[in-house]
């Protein structure tokens, strides 16, 4: 749910996020969560108990030592709360997240102080590989975040005891990631280890505690290095800006092979770089005469234009999907811990890249909301999907990849394929068509777009004017019909157009009383003697639950019931076909879209997020069906 913010683990397996069956509490104490004790809604039963303070200190006492730990923060609690929990064994079939058959669940340990302030706080926790794991006396992690840098260390009491790190005369900033490396210098016994993390104003922070560290020892800031730009400004949870600086680092295998223990790592920040550095040995005195201690971070980077490796690597321009002049921030980095050249980066763009020899995206993604999708009408494995952030994708089911991207200058909202061949005036080439609608306020004056794109090549053709408002719909009349485009407006108007004459406008459908949300194409009416007779017609429902029909010839109000006729598709949320969908008492806004199949057969599609208000819940904005049905 949204009151976990970040997630440490400190086993190897791929997990980050919040855990469906661990809950934080909000006073001192540990709450046991056996999921056997969970009803089908995923809610706890009313056995599961609370325990005092003192209570809680001594169970807390005697679950030590069972097995290894991780870290969860919570950033509700007015006192940030960090928490430490123990792995049981064992599996829960409703878990979205699993990283193998036996995955364990949680039992919450404890939970200790942590900063004050405006939540979030806390951006992140993180292990130390180098020390204990288990809990036992010397285990260590460090918290970071809004202007401070925590480690804690279990002491001799075998209880956890936190130490904020100093910055001594340096100017304190937000600490947005940070990572333990092992510590390389002169007498360096096996454990040691310091800190890098990274700042907002792009530099790299090192983090050196008393040799031997103990609990409660404090780190402290000796040495910046330049590294990244700060990147664009972002704004935080309280609408304040900061630059945001290196987002990641990542200790990963010596090049060499020659220690167990990484000796490189990898930086990343919002300027879009990836940055290798070498772990060195670190000689000298200081200025009384006491040798140096710590480690050396060195780079062989000696053109700061370097774009595509081997030290530094630019996700952008040749390498990006997209043409942006503006290089994505990147939020995430991994890598594997025997390999030393491969690496994969995740963006703000929502776009994860493999990076080698040959960097690639290996899975593209939409870097704003996205509102509807659309489906090829003849090729069932190609749908196109567009966002606000103005992209556009052509998508294959099958290879679960992109296959053609274009950037359209404005936000997207609706979109739509042609249900068949049209001759397009600027290439006089007949194909599949691509219509996308616009985003925006309405202002008096004001022209939104419908843009129309090839199909297969994305190329532009033609941008249409008329609407005054955010297009969310956007539907063809089906194949053999009149070759027209229907475009449905927050202005509460539906405008047509001749798709089969170079998109000539052809009416204005005036009547509705609320922005237009769905609009379905009839089948060639059967009413004899009638001026419909043989033509097809459209329905449109709106935001004030109207559902009208109209003749998209003429633009003209049908005043008479259609609920005889045949309809090419079905994406209204009224009308008779749909009646049941509504629960009790309903207020009209439980259901976004319908989505009717060719076949017409019923489909029963499980939701992927289960229990009443899931943490993997999320807002659907439509569903459609392939041409297959």
């Amino acid at each position: 749910s949204d009151d976990k913010f970040c997630k440490a683990v400190n086993v190897p397996g791929w997990f980050y996020g919040p855990h469906k069956k661990l809950e934080m509490i909000k006073q001192a104490g540990i709450r046991y969560r056996n999921p056997e004790r969970l009803d089908d809604d995923g809610k706890e039963k009313p056995w599961l108990k609370t325990y005092s303070e003192d209570e809680a200190k001594m169970m807390y006492e005697e679950a030590k030592g069972k097995g290894v730990h991780n870290v969860m923060v919570d950033r509700l609690l007015d006192k940030r709360n960090r928490v430490v929990d123990e792995w049981d064994q064992g599996f829960c079939d409703d878990i979205p997240m699993r990283m193998s058959p036996n995955d364990p669940t949680y039992t919450l340990l404890g939970e200790f102080p942590g900063c004050n302030g405006t939540p979030p706080m806390i951006y992140g926790v993180t292990w130390n590989p180098l020390r204990p794991q288990d809990g036992r006396r010397g285990s260590e992690f460090c918290s970071y975040g809004v202007k401070h840098l925590k480690t804690w260390v279990v002491n001799d009491q075998e209880t956890w005891q936190g130490a904020t790190a100093s910055f001594g005369t340096d100017h304190i900033e937000n600490v947005l990631c940070a990572t333990y490396v092992p510590a390389l210098h002169h007498m360096a016994a096996p454990g040691d280890s310091c800190i890098l993390t990274g700042f907002s104003s792009g530099q790299i922070g090192l983090w050196i505690p008393p040799y031997p560290t103990r609990a409660g020892s404090v780190y402290q800031l000796t040495r910046k290095f330049d590294a990244h730009g700060p990147g664009p400004k972002k704004t935080l949870n309280d609408g304040t800006q900061q630059y945001m600086g290196v987002r990641v680092i990542r200790l990963r295998a010596d090049p060499a092979g020659q220690s167990a223990v990484g000796r490189e790592i990898l930086s990343a920040g919002s300027d879009g770089a990836v940055i290798r550095w070498r772990l060195e040995e670190v000689t000298g005195t200081r200025k009384d005469g006491t040798p140096l201690r710590g480690v050396n971070l060195v780079t062989d980077l000696k053109d700061v234009s370097e774009a595509t490796g081997p030290h530094r690597f630019l996700l952008q321009g040749t390498l990006s999907p997209t043409e942006d002049p503006t290089p994505p921030s990147i939020a995430a980095v991994d890598c594997h811990p025997a390999l030393h050249r491969e690496f994969i980066a995740g963006t703000d763009g929502s776009d994860i890249w493999e990076v080698d020899d040959s960097p690639r995206v290996l899975v593209e993604g939409h870097e704003d909301e996205v509102w509807h999708i659309a489906v090829h009408p003849t090729k069932p494995n190609i749908f196109a999907t567009a966002c606000q952030s103005g992209k556009v994708r052509l998508w294959d089911r099958e290879k679960r990849d992109v296959i053609r991207t274009a950037a359209i200058g404005f936000p997207v909202a609706g979109c739509a394929f042609s249900n068949e061949e049209y001759v397009a005036k600027l290439t006089g080439k007949a194909s599949h068509h691509l219509a996308l609608g616009s985003i925006g306020p309405y202002s008096l004056g004001d022209k939104h777009r419908v843009c129309v794109l090839d199909a297969d090549t994305l190329q532009p053709l033609q941008v249409l004017m008329e609407p005054t408002a955010q297009v969310d719909e956007l539907k063809y009349s089906p194949a053999g019909g009149p070759g027209m485009l229907c475009a449905g407006a927050r202005d509460m108007f539906i405008y047509v157009y001749n798709a089969s004459q170079s998109y000539q406008f052809v009416a204005k459908c005036c009547g509705h009383s609320g922005n237009i949300e769905h609009i379905d194409w009839s089948l060639p009416i059967s009413q004899p003697g009638s001026k419909l007779h043989g033509q097809m017609i459209i329905q449109a429902t709106d935001a004030s639950t109207n559902l009208l029909y109209w003749d998209p010839r003429t633009g003209k109000k049908i005043p008479y019931n259609q609920r005889d006729a045949a309809w090419d598709t079905w994406t209204s949320r009224l009308g008779f076909p749909v009646m049941g969908i509504w629960p009790d008492y309903s207020d009209r806004t439980d259901i976004n879209a319908v989505c009717r199949s060719k076949r017409g057969a019923p489909k029963f599609i499980p939701p992927a997020a289960k229990g009443d208000k899931p943490p993997t819940r999320s807002d659907v904005a439509g569903s459609v069906f392939t041409a297959g049905g």
